[in-house]
């Protein structure tokens, strides 16, 4: 079979891989890019095509050619947020300073916009809307 090469972009870099096949899977291809990105494979999200859009994670044994990844396309790699629920804040600061008052002036949200051509409107929306 071919190789099969492909673009790879991450938020530390980029690089190219060129060791698979079209009848590589996704599995084989997060295990391939894991090492070189420093992220767990069951935390690797793929991307792709324009605007970018998440392959899904439903089978892991699909071949790159049944995800619709063609040599010499370009794949965005992302890392999946920790499952792990927050530390609880309040029972530290219980031992600590309890005699401050609290000072409430606003919140910091942090909404997810979509990938695509409209996202600054989509962002300023969010800050003028709430």
């Amino acid at each position: 079979m071919s190789t099969f090469i492909l673009k790879v972009k991450t938020k530390t870099g980029q690089f190219v891989i060129d060791n698979l096949t079209p009848a590589s899977t996704l599995i084989q291809l997060k295990q391939n890019v894991s090492p070189r990105v420093s992220i767990p494979v069951s935390n690797i999200v793929i991307m792709t095509g324009y605007p970018p859009k998440q392959l899904s994670d439903n089978n892991q044994n699909t071949t790159i050619s049944e995800a619709g990844i063609k040599t010499g396309d370009t794949i965005i790699i992302q890392e999946t947020k920790n499952t792990f629920p927050a530390p609880n804040y309040e029972q530290k600061l219980a031992k600590h300073h309890t005699d401050q008052q609290s000072i409430d002036s606003g919140i910091l949200m942090r909404q997810i916009v979509p990938a695509d051509n409209s996202c600054l409107f989509t962002s300023i929306g969010f800050v003028l809307g709430g």
